[in-house]
């Protein structure tokens, strides 16, 4: 299963994002990803802030109500796991929320265009 980072569902959702043509191309191979709960929750947030509410809303609908997508819940020992880890990280350059992906990308497929975190994800295989 494909889990994407918030700037590929920011991009998807953002018509004037730098991304968004390089995100409608990447689309139309998704079927059955994925979406952590941090990841959703940083991408209603920056959507609200630099496309507005309405592409928020339609991002979070799809999110919840799509057949296609499956939320991954934290959990306290993932908090906890990804707390440690971020913590112990020599790369200040990845944010909390790009560590959580680190650590999901030990048993699944990370979609992101961050080229810190695509470098971190290649370091740790």
């Amino acid at each position: 299963m494909m889990v994407l980072d918030s700037n590929v569902w920011i991009a998807l959702y953002n018509e004037s994002d730098s991304q968004h043509q390089r995100a409608l191309r990447l689309s139309a191979s998704f079927s059955n990803v994925a979406i952590s709960e941090y990841v959703l929750l940083e991408t209603c947030t920056l959507l609200l802030t630099k496309a507005g509410p309405a592409a928020a809303e339609k991002f979070l609908a799809y999110s919840l109500d799509s057949a296609d997508v499956t939320i991954l819940y934290s959990s306290p020992d993932f908090f906890h796991e990804t707390a440690h880890f971020f913590r112990r990280l020599k790369n200040k350059k990845l944010s909390f929320v790009d560590v959580s992906l680190l650590m999901l990308s030990e048993s699944h497929k990370v979609v992101t265009f961050d080229r810190a975190l695509v470098n971190a994800i290649k370091a740790r295989r």
